[in-house]
């Protein structure tokens, strides 16, 4: 009977939304219980430090890796402290900038060690796919925390529109931060930003525990999975590895099958090509959102380089993909010559169009070897922070 009578009390005062008052008790319940939970236990907050990756080749102490911890972090991009004894370069793309044990920021430290006098530090703002929106809230986090100059790889996805590709939909809770504060983005941080970003974003900054959700879920999940007694005995077996760290089908997959056919996936060079005309998108739309880069980065008040992303030299031989890459080439251009701050230089040719080196890249646009296209991009940095002060020397 005792039973019966707490279960009673339970549906009846706690839970149970049979009615408006009902509701109500379930979410003033919900917010004591939140409080109760962030003052009972003691959460370490989520740092950039908290993210997975794989390690660079050859490694680099000198390379931060900045972004959302997990594809389940709701905290957006997490920048590291601020370092004022160092010069600070935040290097702003997708995977072709950081994939698997390749890193281009960490080849350019082994290049440069120092800017004038102070040591070099990269952090790289690096997401798989990223959009404009993504990259948008790289630069003003990159900007507000006190980077001294700007990199960015101009990715031929961003010629798409913002519903193209939504790989990383967990940082929209910086949306109402990054567009809701422009008159022009306001109707688009409107249609991007949905209830449970704003959510996401309130709570965060309220409790706690909401802010570490994404680190205390792998904990329970690691519990569980510990006090499973009919879980399957693990496999200690590595994987095996492939040796083509080619990204498998990802979210650009479901819209180039749509528009080209599951044939598009199985020819890298085609599927790029693809990629890089745009699916679908307005061309409006995607010069707008051009232009908003190009005031976010002009705003920064540092040095920036924006750069074509490069291609490999064997893709250059197909002539399609050179009439899409001519295309996307003149996209730049024009946006370069809308381009009024002497701090932003904008490279709208790629950079690897002129490379006569065989073996250099994995596929179209994943490089096995950065060095020598790391070789140009530094001569083109030192360069360009030089100019704006000629102490900054690299060194």
């Amino acid at each position: 009977m005792a039973v019966n009578r707490t279960a009673r009390f339970v549906t009846e005062r706690l839970g149970v939304a049979g009615s408006w008052a009902s509701l109500a008790r379930i979410a003033a319940w919900a917010v004591v219980w939140t409080l109760v939970i962030s003052v009972a236990l003691t959460v370490r907050q989520p740092s950039f430090a908290d993210r997975e990756f794989d390690p660079d080749i050859p490694p680099s102490e000198r390379v931060r890796y900045v972004g959302p911890t997990s594809m389940r972090d709701y905290g957006g991009f997490l920048p590291p402290p601020d370092d004022p004894a160092a010069f600070t370069v935040a290097w702003i793309g997708g995977s072709e900038v950081k994939l698997f044990n390749v890193s281009v920021p960490g080849t350019f430290t082994a290049r440069v060690a120092s800017v004038g006098a102070r040591p070099l530090v990269v952090d790289t703002y690096s997401v798989i796919a990223p959009r404009p929106i993504d990259v948008l809230r790289a630069v003003e986090t990159a900007s507000a925390n006190g980077a001294d100059a700007i990199v960015v790889a101009l990715n031929p996805a961003w010629t798409q529109g913002e519903w193209a590709v939504r790989g990383w939909p967990n940082t929209d809770v910086s949306n109402p931060l990054t567009l809701l504060r422009r008159a022009s983005t306001l109707s688009w941080g409107l249609a991007l930003t949905s209830p449970a970003d704003v959510g996401w974003k309130v709570s965060r900054e309220l409790v706690p525990v909401v802010a570490a959700q994404s680190r205390l879920n792998g904990y329970a999940s690691d519990e569980l999975d510990r006090l499973d007694i009919l879980r399957d005995p693990p496999d200690d077996a590595p994987p095996a590895a492939t040796g083509d760290p080619r990204l498998p089908d990802d979210t650009t997959g479901f819209w180039l099958v749509q528009e080209y056919g599951p044939a598009i996936l199985t020819v890298e060079d085609e599927r790029v090509r693809a990629i890089m005309e745009g699916i679908g998108a307005p061309d409006d739309a995607a010069r707008f959102f051009a232009r908003v880069l190009l005031d976010e980065v002009s705003d920064a008040g540092v040095p920036v380089f924006m750069y074509a992303t490069a291609a490999s030299p064997e893709s250059f031989r197909d002539p399609e993909f050179v009439a899409a890459a001519d295309r996307v080439e003149a996209f730049w251009r024009d946006l370069a010559g809308e381009n009024e701050s002497p701090l932003v230089e904008i490279e709208p040719r790629s950079i690897t169009r002129d490379f006569d080196i065989e073996g250099l890249f994995y596929d179209t646009v994943h490089m096995r070897d950065p060095n020598p296209f790391v070789d140009v991009v530094a001569e083109r940095l030192c360069a360009q922070w030089r100019a704006t002060d000629p102490s900054l020397e690299c060194r």
